[in-house]
């Protein structure tokens, strides 16, 4: 059972949001997601609150042919927000990558309006991206 209960993951979880948005051009942000022990009920009082950023390159990014976006922001309370490009889904799909799993698992979670239906027509499909066809998937 989770320590922390769930409105005080999302406020933490917020603030992580508004941190990123520093950083980034809020029309990239495609959402911000929990990760950690949180998610299986393992935190405590002394746990800290860490995140995935999703983000949209943009099209100037896409044309020119810029990497992918991976990186991690420390905040000043020592929290940790992990940095990743969506164009970075795919391979973890195909690696069955538990952190990028957890993102799409989590009930944690921020999506503005503007990715909010993509993105849930997106994760009604988890199930698939747990058990998928290697070969159909590289087709």
């Amino acid at each position: 059972m989770n320590f922390h209960d769930g409105s005080w993951i999302y406020e933490k979880l917020n603030e992580h949001f508004e941190y990123a948005k520093q950083f980034y051009d809020e029309k990239q942000i495609i959402g911000i997601f929990l990760r950690g022990s949180q998610n299986y009920g393992m935190n405590d009082e002394n746990s800290d609150v860490d995140s995935m950023l999703l983000l949209a390159p943009s099209i100037e990014d896409i044309c020119r042919g810029r990497r992918l976006e991976s990186t991690t922001i420390i905040m000043p309370n020592d929290e940790h927000i992990d940095v990743k490009d969506i164009r970075w889904m795919r391979e973890q799909i195909l690696k069955q990558s538990p952190q990028f799993m957890e993102c799409l698992m989590t009930p944690y979670s921020i999506v503005p309006d503007r990715f909010f239906d993509q993105w849930m027509q997106f994760i009604s499909h988890k199930h698939y991206y747990f058990n998928y066809d290697k070969k159909k998937m590289l087709k």
